[in-house]
Order: C-alpha cells, then structure tokens, then sequence
C-alpha cells in the first residue's frame, strides 16, 4: 500500500505541475489569457477518463495497470510539448485561415487533455478500488497536489517552463515505478521495467536541468519575437522565470522610446516578454548627450512643466523611460519593474552594454509590482510615468483582450494621484490611432480615477498630446494654468505634436472632451466600442468590442487596418464550441450504453451536478482574477489558488464523512455556502485594499485564507449529493459524474465571458445563485418522487363520507 501512497503522491503532484506549466508555455505559444483554457482542458482529460471508467465494473486495479497508465501520462506529457514545438497556431489568424487556425486549436486542445485523461485514469482507479484505503488515498491526492504547486513556482526559474514539463513527465514514471513496487516479483523482464522507468525519469530530469531553459518554444507569427527573427534579427538570449519568458534580439530596432515617432538614439537591443511585449535596452556609458532626441518624446513636456523633478517609473523594463528622465534633469529616477529577469538583464547579463544604468548614482531600481508599490509608505512625487506597459501588435490584433491588467484601472489611477506632490504629474503613454477606442477608455478611467480621488471637475486637469503614432496623457494634481497650457502648445509646435487636449482649448476631437465631461455616460452608453472606465473588478483594459459587434458587425468596424475589435469574443465563442462538443464526445458519449433507469428526480439530479460544475469554476475564475492583484504574477496565483483550493475543497470533502447527507442536513449548509459567496467578493476587495502594501509572504498568506475560506465549503455539496443520489438512484452516480465534468469544462469559458461583460464581483453571485438553484431543483424533484410514491397507497385507502 505504502508504494501506491507514494505514487499517487507523485503523480497528482506531476498533474498539477503540467496544468501550471502548460499555461505559462500557452502563454508564448499562443497568448496569456489561455490559462484559463488550460484549466478547461485539464478538467476534460479527467472528466473522459472518469466516464471511461464508469462503464465498467469496479476492480482491485493490478500494479501493472497503474504502471501503464502512469507511464502513459508521461508520454503524453512529451507528445504535448512536440506539439506545441511543430505544430504553429496563430489564433489571432481565424479571420485569415479560419480552418487552419481551428484544427491547430483542435490539436492543441486534444494534446493536452490527453495527459489529463491518462492521469484522470490511474487516480480514478486507485480512489473507487472496492475496499480501497480512501482516507489515506485521498491524503496522499491533496498532499501530492499541494507540492506540485510548490515545485511549480520553485523550478519554473531554474529549467523554465519546458523543463517543469519534462520534471512532470518524470513524475509520472517515478509514480509508475512506484506503482510496480521494489520487489523482484516477474522476473529479470519485470526488473528491466524498472530499471527503465528510473532511467528514464533519470534521463529527463537531467534533460529538464540541461535544455529546459533553452527548449524552443516557436512564438505566432503574430508576435514581434516572430516577425523580428523573420526580418533577421539575431536571437542574443532567452531566460524563463515564474512572470514570463524574456528573448533578446539584435538587429530588429531602429529606435525605441516611447512617445517618440523618429529620432537618433545610441544602438539598442530588443527585449520582448512571452515573444511579444517589447522593452528595450540602450547603449549607454554615462554620456547623457547622446540621449539628445528624447527631448522630443511626448512625455518630456512633463519636465517643462517640472523640472528636476523626483520621477517614479512604473513598468521601467530595459530602461528607456529611465534614460529619458536622466536627460531631462531628474533628480532622481526610482525605477519600479514587477519581471526580474528583465532587471537582470540590466544589471547582470548585459551590464557592460546598459553601462549598469540599475546602479546609476540617480538611479533606485525595485523589483516589485506598480500597485504594490505605489499603495506602500512612502515619499510623493513630481512625476509618475507609465509607458506601453504593452505592444503595438499585440493590441492592434486584440491579443490582451481578454487579459487583465491591474495598472490601467480606476483604482489605479487613484492611487497615482494620491502619491503626487502638489502639481505633481502622472504620465500615461498610450497608441494613438483611429477610431481613438484605446484613448477614450484611457480618459474615462483617469476621469473615474479622479472623482475617486476626490476631484470635482477632471477636465480641467488633464492635458492630451499626440504624435499620430502614441498620445501621452498628463494628470495633473490640481488644475492646469493658462500659463501651463501655453507652454505645451509652444512644445508641440517646436516638435511637431498634436495637442490633443487642454482646458480651455478647443478638442480634436469632441468625444475627448465628453470622455472626461459630466455627460461623458451618454458618450459611453452610445458608443459602439467599450470605453467605459476599467476597474479592479473588471480590469480589461483593452477589451474594446462589445457581444452586439458579432450579430452587428457594422456598428463597431475595425480600427483601421490594424484588425478585429471583436477577437476576444469571437475566441471565447470558438473555445466554447470546441470544449462543448469535445466534453460531450469524450465524457457523455462513453456513457451512453448505461442508460440510467427512468427516474422521477433524474432533471433534478441533472441540474444539481451541472450547477456544481458551472459555480465552482465561476468561483475558481473569480478567485484567480481577484488574487492577481494582491500577489502580483499571474503564474504564481495560479499555482497558489489551484493548489489552495484544490486543498481545501479536498478537506471538505473529508469532512462531508461525517455529515448525515439528508436534505434537512444539506440544506443549512447549501445557504451558508451561498452566503459565503455572496459577501466574499467584498471581503476579498478590502482585504486586497489593506494588503496591497504587505510584504509578499503576507499577502500570500492572505490570499491563501481568502482562497480556502469558499473551498472548504466548495468542497461539501459534491460528496454529499452523491451519497444522498446513491440512496435514491444509485444508477444514476456515472451520469452525475459525467455532467459534472461536462459542466466543469465550459464552466472557465462562461465565467471569463461573464467577467468581461459584467465583472470578477458577479461571478460569485451567479455561483451563490447557482448552488441555490441546483439545489432548489433537487428538492422539487424529490418532493415529486416522494407523492408520485405514495399515490399509490392513498389511492387504495378506502375513504367515508363524514
């Protein structure tokens, strides 16, 4: 029994390391916001292997069987990663190659269910053995599945994601070596097994240390990293951390800095993030006139208007924005990047290139995110600067339409305001193009940020220049001067600029105006783009189409030339469609030669299991969404929250053991766990309020109580509705399975199409609803069943008239 523990241990520790490591290598493969149809994918491997299951009797698994299976996993996990290495996708190309782009999403969605299902199957096997050990099975799952967590943010920087990947594969041929245990029971052909399941994982592991950081992972053609090395440019470096993997490139750059159209800047190299986001690095060995031309960029007005000022640089990257405010006379630049291998970069592999400008006597470089930063103790100051924290090409296809972004926000833009000095600025540059979508949503946040801060007219503080290719919006704490209006329309003469905005000028456009106006809702509400303010509870900054666009495609056209304001819905659709079909082919459909016998609760058992999945997965998505700001990597919350919950809903699911699963017993805790949900979303945004601040292991330890406060009560109703369907149509405990998962996989999809729309906050709510109605629906059907049984016996009963 001890061997099966152990590789039960190694092998939920291997599945949840992949689920972890496969959306951070979606996330060069494809785009960032594919985690969460990682967490649909891996729910589709393990919900088909649970109905493959069901359709066959139950036996005592043989250690051969759960070898094979293991090792079939680990063998999957290789086919995923060739996948992903030779079979290009691009989805931001369905408008091109609509079928080309569907297969390649078909292959990648089946690639990587497969090693889900090979999972899904041991531990299936192992958990519903008859008279199996399951307390101590299921100790050895949720132990296994927390490490795996755990190994997942400690390798990701030592062997990247390629090389967590190999250490899973490896993990599975350990549990499978496990599983055959250390006696010599079959023989010299038997020892041979075992000797090469320890070779092999051997073997990866050493593959895993040696090549993982430089596995290739191709990038879309849609990335700058593809179209860079496809225009010639050389690959100089390539780095993985737990936030990103971070290529450097020579050749592709001829000038980079932001709000500068043209200008002459010492040589440069070309960092981007996950294949795209691009920073970069400058020549630089202290003699600042070679930095001349940044005195032409659009946020330099900020220094005619305070000069020598104490800058703040959130999302610095290789440091341009630093750079430009060493040219400009700052005081002193505190540089604040969230990716240190990015600031590693500067200091370490390209020191002599950046002449070590992280060290610079004027310099304060922080390792940290923005919100985190700007929310802690500390002095105010005259500048804030945030520069396309972003690309061009990603935005223009709609590549982070569906990707949060907590520094863009009302909250955010608050929280700026509030660390200035007196006259202070914030500097947001941002692309300039037509319609001006990006620019709209841009003031109508600043202007929420604004009266959040307690500002009564935000137009009057706001000013908007332009170069035709990025516009530069200044915040300024109080009001613009005439004086100070009039300096920035002689810089943009000397520079050629547009000024865009100014009080008491007239607007280039009148929609700029209205954005930061009081009827700047009526201008919101007509739109046919989605430009109203971006918040912490729906932080998609650049999600500018809106549902109506995709029946009525006219009323919002696409930015000129530059692609689809709808792509992220069209991909949520197309995603919804694939895991739909796919999770009725693979888990209902093997089911369907066990017809459950008719049964007057079957619709209310039915709806009871969907609705399990459905809210579990909104409260999932939600907490995933929500934690984000508070730990600040994306992957790191991942890791956390799956493994937190994953935990604690285990837990609960033990403690449902010793509950009496009636429907009087059930019942109170259905309405506390629906309470629970309904004022979590509060709790969990005060909470991230008084934390933001904290120090990491602080708010990692909040975001675990925040994660494991809902999941210990996710985790009774599933348990406690199959013991109680077990009492009434036991037939029926496969079906309720299988609907469950089929549920479980379009859940993430309906609560990222939901958070979008309506926000993170709601999903809770729709998950409290859906608990409550599931549960409701049960009830009904079985308060039926119980008067259509007893009508037979009323009916025989002899009745008198009185």
């Amino acid at each position: 029994m001890g061997g099966r523990l152990v590789g039960l241990g190694c092998l939920s520790g291997a599945v949840l390391l992949l689920e972890i490591t496969v959306g951070r290598l979606f996330s060069v493969s494809l785009w960032y916001h594919f985690a969460f149809l990682v967490i649909s994918l891996a729910l589709l491997g393990l919900g088909a292997a649970g109905a493959w299951l069901a359709g066959r009797p139950l036996a005592h698994p043989s250690a051969r069987a759960l070898a094979i299976t293991a090792g079939l996993f680990a063998g999957a996990v290789l086919g995923l990663l060739g996948v992903i290495g030779l079979v290009p996708v691009d989805p931001f190309a369905l408008r091109t190659a609509p079928v080309a782009s569907g297969l390649g999403l078909l292959v990648y969605t089946v690639a990587t269910a497969l090693p889900f299902f090979w999972a899904g199957l041991t531990i299936a096997r192992l958990l519903s053995a008859p008279a199996a050990a399951v307390g101590r099975l299921y100790a050895a799952d949720l132990a296994g599945a927390g490490m795996g967590a755990g190994v997942a943010v400690i390798c990701l920087p030592l062997v990247g994601a390629p090389g967590a990947a190999l250490l899973a594969a490896a993990g599975g041929l350990v549990a499978a070596l496990c599983f055959l245990g250390g006696r010599s029971r079959g023989g010299r052909a038997a020892m041979g097994v075992r000797a090469g399941l320890g070779l092999g994982a051997l073997l990866l592991v050493g593959a895993a240390i040696l090549w993982g950081q430089r596995w290739p992972v191709p990038v879309p053609a849609s990335k700058g990293l593809a179209q860079a090395l496809a225009g010639g440019a050389r690959w100089l470096w390539t780095g993985w951390n737990t936030i990103s993997r971070v290529d450097v490139t020579q050749g592709d750059l001829a000038h980079y800095a932001p709000g500068l159209r043209q200008g002459r800047l010492p040589p440069q190299l070309a960092v981007r993030i996950d294949g795209d986001a691009l920073t970069a690095l400058t020549a630089f060995d202290g003699d600042l006139t070679a930095l001349a031309d940044f005195e032409r960029a659009l946020p330099a007005l900020a220094y005619w208007w305070r000069p020598g000022p104490r800058v703040l640089v959130i999302g610095a990257g290789g440091g341009p924005d630093v750079l430009a405010a060493l040219r400009l006379g700052a005081e002193h630049v505190t540089a604040v990047e969230v990716n240190p291998l990015v600031v590693a970069l500067v200091r370490e592999h390209f020191r002599g290139f950046t002449g070590d400008l992280y060290r610079h006597p004027r310099v304060t470089a922080v390792v940290g995110e923005g919100r985190h930063f700007v929310a802690q103790p500390g002095p105010a100051y005259d500048l804030i600067v945030l520069s396309l924290v972003d690309t061009w090409a990603a935005v223009t296809t709609g590549a982070y339409s569906l990707t949060e972004n907590f520094l863009y926000t009302r909250e955010a833009l608050a929280d700026y305001y509030r660390r200035l000095q007196p006259g202070g600025l914030v500097v947001l540059t941002r692309f300039e193009r037509q319609p001006p979508v990006e620019l709209l949503r841009l003031l109508t946040t600043v202007a929420a940020g604004l009266e959040m801060a307690g500002v009564a007219e935000p137009g009057r503080q706001v000013v908007v220049m332009g170069n035709g290719e990025q516009a530069t919006v200044f915040v300024r704490r109080g009001a613009f001067s005439p004086e100070e209006v009039a300096t920035a329309r002689r810089f943009a003469d000397r520079y050629g600029h547009h000024l865009l905005l100014a009080p008491g000028e007239p607007a280039s456009d009148p929609r700029l105006a209205q954005a930061l106006g009081p009827d700047r809702d009526t201008l919101i509400a007509t739109s046919p783009y989605a430009i109203d303010p971006v918040t912490d509870d729906r932080p998609f900054f650049f999600q500018f189409g809106r549902w109506r666009s995709l029946v009525w495609p006219w009323n919002a056209p696409d930015f000129a030339g530059f692609g689809s304001l709808t792509t992220g819905q069209t991909l949520l659709l197309l995603i919804l469609g694939q895991t739909t079909v796919l999770s009725a082919l693979l888990v209902l459909l093997p089911l369907g030669r066990r017809r459950p016998a008719p049964g007057t609760a079957t619709l209310g058992w039915f709806a009871y299991f969907t609705a399990l999945g459905l809210g579990f997965m909104a409260v999932e998505i939600a907490l995933l969404t929500q934690t984000t700001l508070l730990l600040g990597a994306p992957t790191v919350t991942m890791a956390v929250v799956l493994g937190g919950l994953l935990v604690s809903a285990g837990l609960g699911s033990l403690l449902s053991d010793r509950l009496d699963c009636s429907p009087s017993s059930l019942t109170p805790l259905m309405l506390l766990l629906a309470g629970c949900l309904v004022i979590w979303p509060a709790l969990t945004a005060v909470a991230t309020t008084a934390f933001l601040a904290a120090p990491w292991l602080a708010r990692l330890g909040l975001t675990l109580l925040l994660v494991a406060g809902p999941g210990l009560l996710l985790g009774l109703p599933f348990p406690g509705g199959l013991r109680l369907l077990q009492r009434h149509q036991p037939d029926l405990v496969p079906w309720a399975w299988a609907v469950n998962a089929c549920a479980s996989v379009v859940g993430p999809v309906l609560a990222m199409m939901g958070a979008i729309t309506f926000g993170v906050r709601l999903l809770f709510l729709v998950a409290a609803l859906l608990y409550l109605g599931g549960w409701l629906s049960l009830l009904l059907g079985l308060r039926r069943a119980e008067v259509r049984l007893a009508r037979p016996l009323t009916s025989t009963t002899p009745t008198t008239d009185s």
